[in-house]
């Protein structure tokens, strides 16, 4: 008889084998950093603040709760990585991102177990030539996700590397990452359940210490084109980020996550062209519009383009027991006079995922 407990322990453990190798071969970035422990540095000091720069090593402490650092790293890409793909592999600790000519352009989490959460990577290079120069600066905040929930400090630099990403072993996790999680959703006495099952052994048996990789994509790559059924529907997704405004962290950190989120965003839309992405609340727009104003132009255009969807009339995602009804209404009155002004675009619709019970008062409004 079948013990499929087994097999879904031998499926957890690949996926985990798996995760673990997409990085590699790191080559040690030389860092150095400026802190403010009360309030973050705007950009437009660091020019005054060279001297104040210190050299810190690896896993050294920079930074305690709501504290905030600008980073500089520097190195150079070794000439045996000729044709390779480079990225760079940095983890403060805590929430920053890398900024170009006084912009963000991507977000980076540390600290999370998960290697789809934990949003190390930053890529330079499709196929190196060998010998260039790197130099990266990071803003970073001393907190993580979830505010002090995840880390109450010292904060301290836990990666900076050059590393080779191998993005065959990417994908391979990426698609066993959704098969795994769907066949764990499914009833136990799924048809479906027990093919995507067999489907995860059969790649494990075919992984032979990574030489079988092309042989365990075409099986994942099989499982995930077949529907459950004939009859199954097609669903699409797009991206979102749920941010709150005002909650577990300084609403000035709010507006750097606002920052840090949008701009990976973009940068996934360079990635993927195909993928699209919608946010909520025009008064984290706004927010954006006045810190990072050619970040804001770029979603600007992303909007006209179709890639970036304008989510939500009201203002902000508030509760809405406690408010009275005109308070409701003009949070839809404000929240679409921006996004027509701004963008152009008429939204329909209200998003609240995240709110302590609705009014009975919402469909009349």
């Amino acid at each position: 008889m079948l013990d499929v407990k087994v097999y879904e322990k031998r499926a957890a453990k690949f996926l985990d084998k798996i995760a673990s190798g997409h990085f590699s071969e790191f080559n040690p970035l030389k860092a150095e950093f400026v802190y403010d422990g009360k309030a973050p540095i705007p950009y437009s000091q660091l020019g005054k603040l060279k001297s104040k720069f210190k050299d810190i090593k690896k896993d050294e402490p920079w930074g305690e709760l709501w504290g905030s650092a600008w980073f500089r790293f520097e190195g150079v890409v070794p000439k045996a990585w000729k044709g390779k793909e480079v990225f760079a592999c940095i983890d403060v600790e805590g929430e920053g991102a890398i900024w170009q000519n006084g912009t963000p352009v991507q977000g980076l989490t540390g600290a999370r177990k998960s290697s789809l959460i934990q949003k190390r990577g930053y890529p330079l290079f499709k196929k190196a030539k060998g010998g260039e120069s790197i130099e990266l600066l990071v803003e970073a905040g001393a907190n993580q996700l979830f505010g002090q929930h995840d880390n109450k400090g010292p904060f301290h630099l836990r990666e900076a590397a050059l590393v080779i990403f191998d993005r065959q072993r990417w994908n391979l996790e990426m698609d066993l990452l959704v098969m795994n999680d769907l066949f764990r959703k499914l009833a136990p006495n799924s048809n479906h359940r027990r093919k995507l099952l067999w489907a995860i052994n059969e790649t494990a048996n075919a992984w032979d210490d990574g030489k079988g990789i092309e042989q365990c994509l075409h099986i994942t790559k099989a499982a995930l084109s077949k529907p459950a059924n004939a009859s199954e529907l097609t669903a699409y997704s797009i991206g979102h980020a749920h941010i709150d405004l005002g909650w577990l962290w300084p609403t000035r950190e709010t507006r750097r996550k606002g920052g840090r989120t949008f701009s990976t965003a973009l940068q996934l839309m360079q990635e993927y062209p195909e993928y699209h992405f919608g946010a909520s609340q025009p008064q984290l727009y706004q927010w954006v519009k006045e810190d990072y104003p050619e970040l804001y132009q770029r979603i600007k255009q992303a909007v006209k383009k179709g890639q970036w969807e304008c989510q939500g009339v009201m203002w902000v995602e508030p509760d809405t027991n406690v408010p009275s009804g005109e308070s409701l209404v003009r949070q839809c009155f404000y929240g679409k006079r921006f996004y027509q002004k701004e963008f152009g675009v008429e939204v329909k619709n209200l998003w609240l995922p995240d709110v302590f019970g609705y009014s009975a008062a919402l469909p009349q409004i």
